[in-house]
Parts: C-alpha cells; structure tokens; sequence
C-alpha cells in the first residue's frame, strides 16, 4: 500500500546474509586477486604513469555493520549482501592528478563503468583540502580473462593521487579513529597541512606540464617515405624515423634519450640499421595493441615492434638498460611479448 511503512528486519537477517557470505568469501578474495593483477598488468604497460594497484575483499564482520547500518538508513533496501557495492575494493595510486584521466580511459576501455564519480564534485567538500581522486564502480566485460563473478558482482576502484592518499590515510587516522573531534587549533592546523600537500601536488603538476611543453621542437618535416636518413642516430633523427613510421604522439627527449641506448646496445647505432631491422611498414598487431590510447607515444610503439622483430635481443638490452622508473619491465615486456606472438 502507498505510504506503507516497512517493518525494520531483524539483526538475525543481517547476521544470515554475513554468514552466507562468508561461504563464498574465498570466491571474493579470488576474484580481487585476479582483477588487481589484470589491472596492475594493464597499467604497467602505459609509459606515461606509474600506478601501485592494491585491492581487498570485505571481511564478514564489516558486511554484516554495513547491512546493519544500511537498514536503519534505508529499511529493506538490500536483498542480499550481493547488494553492497563495495565487497570487492580496489584502489589505484598513481603520482599526480593528470595521470588519474589516464586510469579513467583504461578502465572505459578495458571494463564495464556503471560509475564514474570525481570524487571532489560528489563530496563538495571545500573545507577538506587534499583529497581529489575519482571513483568507478566497474564489472568485467563477456568473454575476458577476469572471473566470471565480476561479470555481475561489480568492483569499486578508486584512483587517487599519492598526496591524496597520504592525506586520507592522515585524515582516519587523527581526525576518526581516536573517535575525538580534533580542538580547534588542531583542526586548523590539520587543514592547512592539507592545503600544503595540494599545493605542492599543483606545483609538481605545474612542472611536469612545463617539462612536457619545454622539449626541443622537432623538424615539422618528416623524412619522405623509403628515404632513410644518413649517419649515426641521434634523438633528432630518431624523433624524425618514428614519426614518419606511426602514427602516434611524439615522445618526449627523455623517452628517445632512453631508446637509443637500448638500440646501442643491440648495436644499432644508425637509422640504416634500425630500418633493415624492421620491416618496411609496421606490422597490424602492433596497431591493434594501442587501438584507441590517446597517449600511445612513437617510442612505445617502437618498444612493441622491436619485442615482435627481436625479441630476444630486445629483452637482453633491457636487462642490461633498466628503466629506473619502471622495476617490473622485464615481466611487463615479457607478457606483452606473449600478447604479440598470440599466447
């Protein structure tokens, strides 16, 4: 009847659907295991971030408050603890905040989003500085390589910078968990090392823009096709090659700086060498790798081709030039190295 009101269900209901969940839990935690490895693998392979991707299955004790809570708020809202969104957990730190649309377009590109939250604009919280982040709850897509629970038990992902991360954890832990309000001094004195760690996530934000914005201007003249230009390789001439050869962005001096040492030691020290290596256009598995990444770079596509022309010799190069930046490389070359052959 309208306007009826729903009797609250008992504490033994919320009890009941725990302990149902908790048979299947080790399913749960399976599931998260396998959708932060996939997402962490997934990750690695873009060069232009670096993301730490860690994830948890709610405990029993915790579903059961939640179902609780939830039924006070809402009486008979849940059917089952299958409806709590957040049983599988997932978060993605990554450095700083323009990295995060980097995530967002992966997890479009990769998974089912049923949501897409900037975190900032549905907390509308100006008093509460340093927490920006943005939050997806996201399933697997038909046909993929991810358990077969997350086609309908969605995921909740939540991407946040490193500052963010370091305030939020800061915030649990001297504003909530001694379950005092802070004094007011102290308050203040919480908000304004905040407002210190935001602005110093915009002023590295600011130089990384700069940095971007400030590498040395290639020829806008790309070498006409078949002519290979002469002489030894330098970043110049191999921003020249790569840009003719893909269709991609050009990489930054840092990236080419990188790539030619690992094209000397596999010694090919000249544009005459690299191009008898390759083929005389790029192979279509290499453009189906990158199909639809706006920040796909001429030195990743590159990295792929020499995985497919040589990989062996590829792979010892990189052993002996690590990236610094990158300790998993080998295991991520490695796995896209399989994805090219078809394994």
């Amino acid at each position: 009847m309208p306007g009826e009101l729903i009797a609250p269900r008992s504490r033994s209901w919320a009890h009941r659907e725990a302990q149902a969940y908790r048979r299947r839990r080790r399913e749960y935690v399976a599931a998260t295991t396998a959708f932060v490895a996939f997402l962490q693998a997934k990750l690695e392979d873009i060069d232009e971030i670096e993301a730490f991707v860690s994830g948890r299955a709610k405990e029993v004790r915790s579903v059961e408050q939640k179902l609780r809570a939830r039924e006070r708020a809402e009486p008979g809202r849940d059917q089952s603890f299958a409806d709590l969104p957040d049983l599988i957990g997932v978060r993605v730190v990554v450095r700083l905040e323009s990295e995060i649309a980097i995530v967002a377009a992966e997890l479009h590109r990769l998974l089912v989003v049923d949501k897409d939250a900037d975190v900032r604009d549905e907390r509308g919280r100006e008093e509460t500085p340093g927490y920006r982040g943005r939050h997806f709850d996201v399933r697997a897509r038909a046909g993929g390589d991810l358990p077969d629970l997350l086609l309908t038990q969605p995921a909740e992902v939540q991407v946040r910078t490193r500052t963010a991360d370091l305030w939020a954890s800061l915030e649990h832990e001297l504003r909530y968990k001694g379950g005092d309000a802070l004094p007011p001094a102290r308050s203040r004195q919480f908000v304004l090392a905040a407002s210190l760690l935001e602005l110093a996530e915009r002023e590295l934000e600011d130089l990384r823009a700069w940095q971007l914005n400030a590498r040395p201007a290639r020829s806008a003249a790309a070498p006409a096709g078949g002519v290979v230009p002469a002489g030894p390789l330098d970043e110049s001439a191999l921003a020249d090659l790569l840009a003719a050869r893909y269709p991609a962005a050009p990489s930054t001096a840092r990236r080419l700086g990188w790539m030619l040492e690992l094209l000397r030691e596999m010694r090919l020290d000249s544009a005459a060498a690299l191009a008898a290596l390759l083929p005389s256009s790029p192979d279509p598995r290499i453009l189906a790798l990158v199909e639809g990444r706006a920040t796909v770079d001429t030195v990743r596509m590159l990295d792929d081709e020499l995985l497919l022309v040589a990989p062996e010799a590829y792979l010892r190069a990189n052993r002996v030039v690590p990236d610094e930046r990158n300790p998993h490389r080998i295991r991520t070359l490695q796995r896209r190295q399989r994805r090219l052959a078809g394994g």
